[in-house]
């Protein structure tokens, strides 16, 4: 990236950032560099003069996690998935039931 010290900061984490993925993904450094900075620039020109606030997503997270948790649960591994993941058989039970109560109602019919 040209004049990259006066980049703003947040856009050029941003930019590493996507280099690296599109490095490890098999890009060549050049081409990494520009589609990154390319990504960087879209996101400073839409979003120019905003005070953005980025989620942590934890939200998000522990719903991938939770539906991991839930595929590999076969009821005699449970202190391994605790341990694994670090929670307690209270916090597994509760993931798995909230789990199994979302795909139940993704799987029912709607009526209306």
């Amino acid at each position: 990236m040209k004049n990259a010290e006066k980049y703003p900061e947040i856009l050029r984490d941003l930019h590493d950032g996507l280099v690296e993925i599109l490095t490890e993904a098999g890009a060549s450094d050049d081409d990494a560099d520009r589609l990154a900075f390319a990504a960087a620039e879209k996101i400073r020109k839409r979003w120019a003069g905003l005070a953005v606030y980025i989620p942590k997503g934890k939200e998000w997270e522990l719903t991938d996690r939770d539906r991991e948790i839930w595929r590999r649960f076969v009821g005699h591994n449970k202190r391994a998935l605790c341990r694994e993941y670090g929670i307690s058989e209270q916090r597994l039970y509760q993931v798995v039931a909230r789990v199994r109560e979302e795909e139940f109602k993704r799987k029912q019919m709607r009526l209306f």
